[in-house]
């Protein structure tokens, strides 16, 4: 995607984000330390259902109002997936991740992410 955007990485609480739990509290503290009152959150297409349950469960309270958007993965997409190894990695993993974020209010420590 050829955007004219300024970007920036945030400070991160974990000293580097190992999930989407994590991301959505780094941006928390962030969105708190700049008055931030909405925040759109770009993500593969993929992972936007996911990304949404945890970023509204971290910011649930808060008076950070989020949204999410889907951008396009250069790899894949929804039409062809399964004809590329990451399309399949990414899409088979958000199946079991989804419901993990479904149950949890933050990242389980049932496993260890390295």
């Amino acid at each position: 995607m050829k955007l004219s955007a300024s970007w920036q990485v945030l400070p991160s609480l974990s000293g580097g984000a190992t999930s989407t739990f994590d991301e959505a509290e780094d941006v928390l503290l962030y969105a708190k330390q700049k008055n931030w009152k909405h925040v759109i959150i770009v993500t593969d297409e993929f992972h936007t259902r996911r990304a949404y349950i945890a970023f509204h469960k971290v910011l649930k309270g808060s008076s950070v109002v989020i949204e999410v958007a889907g951008a396009p993965n250069e790899v894949f997409n929804e039409f062809n997936w399964w004809k590329k190894d990451l399309g399949i990695l990414c899409y088979l993993s958000e199946l079991i991740k989804l419901p993990v974020y479904w149950l949890w209010d933050h990242e389980p420590k049932l496993i260890e992410n390295t």
